[in-house]
């Protein structure tokens, strides 16, 4: 009885989760997989950080801040559906999906860079540049 209890709660919660978002399409399971990839290749480079400098594990402080960025990006995606749906249009939380995917992207790339995996000059250029301009407002 109590382990049907919890998976109708899970069930619950994640189809509402997935009403809020706008529903699971192509776009939005795009963007958690470059989450994940973010998230594997950040734990990656914080380990080759660690071991260069010689402390035990990777800093807990970037990744709780990193954990919030995330979940923020979802609340971000919901706000677009609702813009959506209160302007009658059907773009905003598309937009608001590919730039978090461009962000993630450009994110992946430095992870991977500062682990040690050679990036083409092109790449980290445009990676860098464009992280430059993504980051009106937000957080150095």
């Amino acid at each position: 009885m109590r382990d049907t209890t919890i998976l109708y709660w899970v069930q619950t919660l994640a189809a509402l989760g997935v009403a809020l978002l706008g529903g699971l399409d192509r776009q939005l399971t795009a963007l958690m997989l470059l989450i994940v990839f973010d998230v594997i290749t950040g734990l990656a480079h914080s380990c080759v950080e660690a071991r260069e400098k010689k402390r035990k594990w990777f800093n807990r402080d970037k990744a709780v801040t990193g954990a919030i960025t995330k979940m923020v990006y979802f609340v971000l995606i919901a706000v677009g559906v609702q813009m959506d749906k209160a302007l009658g249009f059907n773009g905003i939380r598309i937009g608001f999906i590919g730039y978090l995917s461009l962000l993630e992207i450009a994110s992946i790339f430095e992870h991977a860079g500062g682990c040690g995996v050679p990036i083409p000059n092109v790449i980290a250029e445009a990676v860098k540049q464009a992280k430059a301009k993504m980051k009106i407002g937000g957080r150095k």
